[in-house]
């Protein structure tokens, strides 16, 4: 925990028949959302 942070926890779930295109797209957005904002995003695990 942070002494002056927010702490925010995503959890994405996915249905079994979601198109796998669309599904590595979404985790792709989320890696370069991850990069971008390194300085708020202390951690992101697939």
């Amino acid at each position: 925990a942070f002494e002056y942070g927010v702490e925010f926890l995503l959890l994405i779930s996915v249905y079994d028949d979601a198109v796998a295109e669309d599904v590595e797209d979404a985790f792709c957005a989320l890696v370069t959302l991850t990069e971008a904002f390194s300085f708020l995003i202390v951690q992101s695990t697939q």
